[in-house]
């Protein structure tokens, strides 16, 4: 930050090329991310939909105890 502060026309191009070398670096990892995260979505998304069955489990546990038996 000094250098930043004492010489701005050295260190400027120096810092700007070392931020688009990390924009391009995410750029691609983003990019191989979103096959993983495409492909994760693609697995849970049909059990985002059974949202309920927890509670139908939970349910029927408690209906076909020995306790929830007796009448």
């Amino acid at each position: 930050m000094d250098v930043l502060r004492k010489n701005a026309s050295v260190a400027l191009p120096v810092i700007l090329t070392r931020l688009k070398q990390k924009q391009e670096e995410w750029s691609r990892c983003r990019s191989d991310f979103n096959k993983v995260w495409a492909e994760i979505y693609a697995k849970n998304y049909h059990k985002s939909l059974d949202h309920r069955s927890f509670y139908f489990k939970q349910q029927d546990s408690k209906n076909l105890s020995t306790r929830g038996m007796h009448l």
